[in-house]
């Protein structure tokens, strides 16, 4: 893949093998407003007045529309024709910031109304549709023991589920390598059925290598990768061969290609159609507001394909005889296993666990849960952590929750790091880093990340091994009831300087909560109900969001890498802190 750029750095230009390429256009403010692929399909954009995205209108004649709330926060999606709605996503939220309801109207959910309920940690424990309420169960250390299906599940003192037993039918044993790694399932026997067992192998560095079920060898699925842990191609039986290509330009390892399918993206980290390699077909998908692919429609703007998935993210309903690889929370999904390919590790709906230990269980404390049982609030494209406000989050905040993290030794020596501090665990996140400098990950992080101490983590110009040199570290990561500050980071744009001592002088005073920042400060008023020095931090909050995203619409200028980097991470942190 080859890229081109305007003189801002924008990627005006992205050509696929083949020599197909897909243009971008932007705005006096950076922001997209076309793209434009081989085959003459140009898709228009438009943005609020805070740089949300708007709009997003494809030559089939369908417009998405996208909606926002005070807090800046997704609140639905609609899918029209000049003549219907074709499906309409919604979302509302607590005071806590959680998912408190969500309506969906498409063709397979007509509309569907449900509400949901949380226990003491935000785990989801209830959801509500009509005068129906089924609950899920789980334990203060994160283990789901009841899904709202009825699924009993069972677990050793590895956290790793043992057992599935449905409300009916045969129950689900599941056995462990030595790695912690899941390396077989087994259906019981019943009635005339015999036991069928599912095993799994492993690559040197941990991801998945083959699924082999008990049936026959054309069943069985390899998977390989490249030397970051990347996945790179998937062969069924003896058929041939399906080869993936990613974007690895931007903020996410993006697939643009699978060898059935090409997928062209926008500004977001959803693609907005996939084109039939064989047949040229164009089919666009149209995703809800946790990211996954809920409608599929025809060069018309007919549906051809709609979706249902469970909160967890198993697929309940599929129509149509049209199909796409993106699938729950925007990820690549596989056909046949139905598991979730989350570039570190692979998801199971199923049992709402990763097959594979978190390499960062030590901070995250959850080696195998899925997001801390919050599906609805939370998506986790990494395979390492969990990232909140569903798609929103998932397309805005990885650069500030995988590029921009950096640990130093003094930073995990605070304590638990590297989670978005949703949980209460970290208080703050403040990250930014320019270029010259090593990354300062420490040995034991990188040993836990892969023992070849390569670092599933994304860089600005790729995938990476620790150690890389990426620019000069200005990064904390601190834990609640930590004695240190936050380290500000240091930029050559004067706005950004002001907006940055205003984030960071609490951390001067020895009466200073958290780390001493607004996002910290914020944190504790929203837990607390109590003010930080008699002063409410969400208004300080909303007035620095504005400026930095002034900022980084480039209002004032231009910035350099560097200053745009902490500028964004800033703003990530102010949000997570102010949206939950």
């Amino acid at each position: 893949m080859t890229y081109s750029y305007d003189a801002a750095g924008q990627t005006t230009g992205i050509t696929y093998p083949g020599a197909k390429k897909v243009s971008y256009a932007y705005d006096a403010a950076g922001q997209m407003t076309a793209a434009s692929d081989w085959l003459g399909n140009k898709t228009t954009f438009g943005w609020t007045g805070n740089g949300r995205l708007a709009s997003q209108a494809t030559p089939n004649g369908v417009t998405q529309t996208f909606t926002y709330d005070a807090a800046d926060r997704a609140t639905k999606i609609v899918a029209t024709t000049k003549s219907a709605t074709l499906g309409s996503y919604g979302t509302t939220y607590s005071s806590t910031g959680n998912v408190a309801a969500d309506t969906s109207t498409d063709p397979v959910a007509t509309s569907l109304a449900r509400s949901y309920a949380y226990d003491a940690i935000d785990q989801l424990k209830s959801v509500k549709t009509g005068s129906a309420t089924t609950t899920y169960t789980s334990s203060a250390a994160g283990l789901l023991t009841k899904a709202a299906n009825g699924d009993t599940q069972t677990y050793n003192a590895a956290e790793q589920v043992i057992a599935l037993k449905p409300t009916s039918g045969p129950s689900t044993s599941y056995t462990y390598d030595a790695n912690g790694a899941r390396s077989a399932s087994t259906v019981a026997a019943s009635g005339s059925t015999a036991a069928a067992t599912t095993k799994f192998t492993y690559t040197p560095q941990g991801g998945l290598a083959s699924v082999t079920p008990s049936t026959t060898s054309a069943n069985v699925v390899k998977y390989t990768e490249n030397g970051d842990g990347l996945r790179q191609s998937r062969t069924k039986g003896t058929s041939s061969t399906s080869k993936y290509l990613w974007d690895l330009h931007g903020d996410l390892p993006l697939l643009v290609d699978d060898g059935a399918k090409s997928y062209v993206y926008g500004p977001e980290s959803n693609p907005i159609y996939q084109i039939d390699t064989a047949s040229g077909a164009v089919q666009y998908l149209t995703a809800d507001l946790v990211g996954s692919t809920r409608l599929i429609t025809n060069a018309s703007g007919a549906v051809v394909s709609a979706n249902a998935y469970d909160a967890f993210g198993k697929r309940t309903t599929h129509t149509g005889t049209v199909d796409s690889a993106i699938g729950f929370s925007g990820n690549l999904t596989d056909p046949d296993t139905g598991l979730v390919y989350l570039r570190t590790r692979d998801y199971d709906p199923t049992t709402r666990q990763f097959l594979t230990v978190d390499p960062l269980t030590r901070d995250t404390a959850t080696p195998y849960a899925y997001t801390y049982n919050n599906p609805l609030n939370h998506t986790d494209p990494s395979g390492l952590w969990s990232l909140s406000e569903g798609w929103d989050w998932y397309a805005e905040n990885w650069q500030a929750g995988a590029d921009q993290i950096v640990l130093s030794d003094a930073g995990l020596a605070l304590g638990d790091a590297l989670t978005t501090g949703w949980t209460g665990k970290i208080t703050s996140l403040v990250v930014g880093f320019g270029d010259g400098a090593s990354l300062g990950l420490t040995a034991q992080l990188t040993d836990a990340i892969a023992p070849t101490g390569a670092c599933q983590v994304r860089s600005n110009t790729g995938w990476y091994t620790t150690g890389t040199v990426l620019g000069t570290v200005a990064t904390t990561v601190a834990s609640a009831g930590s004695t240190g500050p936050a380290v500000r980071p240091v930029v050559s744009n004067p706005k950004l300087a002001n907006i940055i001592e205003n984030q960071f002088k609490g951390g001067d005073s020895y009466k200073r909560i958290g780390d001493g920042t607004t996002a910290s400060a914020i944190r504790w008023e929203r837990a607390t109900g109590k003010l930080v020095g008699g002063k409410n931090h969400m208004i300080k909050g909303k007035q620095d969001s504005n400026g930095l995203r002034n900022l980084l619409k480039g209002k004032s200028g231009p910035l350099s890498e560097h200053d745009r980097q902490v500028a964004q991470a800033l703003l990530d942190d102010l949000q997570n802190a102010m949206g939950g």
